[in-house]
């Protein structure tokens, strides 16, 4: 500090040195690194930022690099979703609460849930769509009202054990669920709520109590993403159509065959920070990819996830990977970084990143570091990056200029 500041006039006034300093690097360096606004992104059709349903107000860079954090507001309350992916889904989840509130009357459908959230005089302000930090922004109405946000991400062999009348208005919450397009392990503890009466209202014998058929304007999501996914596609029919006991013991099986060790497959199947519904993509990604060397690092990374960060990277990656089988059917050996996987294919190298945003930042240094040494250590002559969402103007740029190639939008295929 005392090369670029002096004293005089007994205020601390910038050398020239500290002027250039400022003008030259921090100022540049401020706009290169700045986080991007909703118009920079660019997002896909599928991304209604505000409708009468809702508004997307603000982005921002989220705690893990290369990650967004979207400030979304609703009439029934507000919500911060991380990640374009989680924002795609929680978009359409409030427009079906909103549009079964508005048919309440008709129905019935609501009755009950909405009183339930007016009498805890708090309101669902700031449901996160975090499922690690269960309580952690929610408020005292999710506690009131006794399902905290992450409610499903418990130890999940537990979660099995259930008594007749439990197990039955899971098949209803399911059913319930299905009809409105919505993933019954989701972690908007509103919907939660909302399947959970309508579910209980059924077994009662509530004839009056009918699931609505609305025209929604845009797709429905089970799936945690809308691509053109065959494999998700594959396992959502799998995690509709079955019942959580059997979901588990189907995807054990599954794994122990592919030749990991029950104990291993039993720790990932009951990790917090997969849902069942993750848990089942992750099992048939690694299907999918069972036919190249060294592909059960997938597993190992996926089992090794700390936080939600972790686990949501290798799962976003591990998709891409397996989403590209059928153009690259030749995969050689996969290898896994804490950036992404990368794979080497029979006449080049692909390093697949899951990102809502990939700038000129460390992040984005990090991965063009990786691709350079894995090219030069694997002997090949051409070398690409492929990331989940947006890869900006300039790290495109810098990246040819190292002679690699970019693809972006890969989670958001079917609506880019």
């Amino acid at each position: 500090m005392a090369c670029f500041l002096k004293v005089q006039n007994n205020m601390l006034r910038p050398t020239k040195y500290a002027t250039f300093f400022i003008t030259m690097v921090l100022i540049p360096a401020i706009f290169l690194y700045a986080s991007p606004t909703l118009k920079d992104l660019g997002l896909p059709k599928s991304f209604i930022l505000k409708s009468e349903f809702y508004a997307v107000d603000s982005v921002k860079e989220a705690r893990e690099p290369g990650f967004l954090s979207f400030h979304v507001t609703a009439p029934h309350g507000s919500y911060d979703a991380e990640g374009l992916l989680a924002l795609q889904k929680l978009l359409h989840e409030i427009q079906v609460i909103e549009m079964v509130k508005r048919n309440k009357s008709e129905g019935g459908f609501f009755d009950g849930a909405a009183d339930s959230v007016e009498a805890t005089g708090e309101g669902f302000v700031n449901l996160v769509t975090h499922p690690v930090k269960s309580v952690e922004g929610v408020g005292k109405a999710t506690g009131k009202i006794g399902r905290g946000i992450g409610g499903m991400f418990r130890k999940k062999e537990e979660g099995e054990k259930k008594s007749f009348g439990e197990k039955m208005l899971g098949g209803s919450e399911r059913e319930i669920a299905k009809e409105l397009n919505v993933d019954v392990y989701t972690t908007n503890v509103y919907l939660q709520e909302l399947l959970e009466r309508t579910a209980r209202a059924r077994m009662g014998g509530k004839g009056a109590v009918m699931v609505a058929k609305f025209f929604l304007p845009i797709a429905g999501v089970a799936s945690m993403v809308i691509t053109a996914s065959g494999v998700n596609s594959a396992a959502d029919q799998l995690a509709n159509d079955t019942d959580r006991t059997e979901l588990f013991r189907l995807n054990k099986n599954a794994l122990v065959n592919l030749g990991f060790d029950e104990e291993a497959v039993r720790d990932l199947l009951n990790l917090p920070y997969y849902s069942p519904r993750e848990t089942t993509y992750l099992r048939f990604y690694l299907e999918n990819l069972k036919f190249a060397d060294n592909y059960q690092e997938i597993f190992k990374t996926a089992l090794s996830a700390n936080s939600f960060q972790e686990a949501r990277k290798i799962l976003y990656a591990a998709q891409i990977a397996a989403e590209a089988v059928p153009e690259f059917p030749k995969f050689q050996r996969i290898e896994c970084f804490k950036e992404g996987i990368a794979i080497q294919e029979a006449d080049k190298i692909v390093f697949i990143v899951p990102y809502d945003y990939l700038d000129q930042s460390h992040l984005g240094g990090q991965v063009l570091k990786y691709i350079s040494e894995l090219k030069q250590k694997w002997s090949k002559s051409s070398a690409e990056i492929w990331n989940g969402g947006k890869v900006t103007p300039g790290f495109s740029s810098t990246a040819l200029l190292k002679g690699v190639k970019i693809r972006d939008w890969l989670l958001f295929k079917e609506a880019k």
